[in-house]
């Protein structure tokens, strides 16, 4: 995993039924320039789930800004609060 070279972005849901956060945050760590996405109220399964608009959102600006030195660091996003938000159109 630590010879990964291209942009990665690591997504776990924080209630993941399947996997505990430190995983992921293990993974990040061993991929130089990784980004972690740890969602606060999504599962396993973020990306077929009910926020799965937002997941798609994240992953393309991802791939969007993956070249780009501006890209965000290390994050944790309240699913909740973030859907709230895009209802209300505020990015």
């Amino acid at each position: 995993i630590s010879r990964i070279r291209c942009p990665t972005l690591i997504v776990q849901g924080l209630e993941d039924e399947f996997a505990e956060p430190i995983h992921a945050e293990r993974i990040a760590e061993r991929i130089q320039g990784s980004q972690l996405w740890l969602v606060k109220g999504a599962r396993h399964w973020i990306h077929r789930a009910r926020h799965a608009d937002l997941f798609m959102a994240r992953a393309l600006a991802f791939f969007a800004d993956a070249r780009a030195p501006h890209a965000p660091d290390n994050m944790v996003v309240d699913l909740e609060t973030e859907d709230r938000m895009q209802r209300k159109g505020v990015s």
